[in-house]
């Protein structure tokens, strides 16, 4: 029988492990920036989607009818009570948050000027306010842009903004990169040109 010697043994020189853990750290080091453009890609994608899904949501709500069987007492001299009108999304600009609101009293809506100041008048304190949605950590909405609303008829699912455009985009903010949902008048809700 033959007896292993000292020079028979296998094993990894502590050269060959260095070699190895340094190839490693190289390419650790080179996916790593490939990584975080992936990471801020995903998260900018997913707050536009997000946007793109919660206003359809808002448009679904109006097109539904939610809340439109409120009914509001016109009072004074008015002939006739009201119902609900228009399901509002309020976008301040340079922040990652939208309010909603459930406006069912609101009738001056054709009036563009009406639609401005209605908008400037919405607050978390009164009582159509529905909720708030959030974006991903960091995304904001229209980056230097103006406050603008965006009004979901509950007759028609048209959409008019407070601005008097009937057709435009929100913008999302990431990271030094922008995506836009855009939207139009008769309701259409996708993809802006990026």
């Amino acid at each position: 029988m033959i007896l292993p010697s000292e020079n028979n043994k296998k094993a990894f020189t502590l050269i060959e492990l260095l070699i190895v853990v340094s190839i490693i750290i190289i390419i650790t080091g080179a996916a790593l920036p490939a990584f975080s453009s992936y990471l801020r890609n995903q998260t900018l994608f997913q707050a536009k989607e997000q946007l793109k899904n919660d206003l359809r949501s808002i448009q679904n709500k109006s097109l539904t009818g939610e809340k439109s069987e409120t009914v509001i007492s016109a009072g004074g001299n008015a002939t006739s009570d009201l119902t609900g009108r228009f399901w509002v999304v309020k976008i301040t600009p340079d922040i990652g948050t939208y309010h909603v609101y459930s406006d069912l009293e609101f009738i001056n809506y054709d009036n563009p000027t009406g639609r401005s100041t209605r908008c400037n008048g919405y607050n978390p304190s009164d009582s159509r306010y529905e909720g708030k949605f959030d974006l991903p950590e960091g995304a904001v909405l229209n980056p230097a842009g103006n406050l603008q609303c965006l009004f979901f008829d509950m007759d028609t699912g048209k959409i008019l903004s407070s601005s008097n455009v009937y057709t435009g985009s929100i913008q999302v903010f990431y990271n030094n990169q922008i995506k836009n949902v855009s939207w139009n008048y008769t309701g259409m809700i996708g993809n802006g040109s990026d």
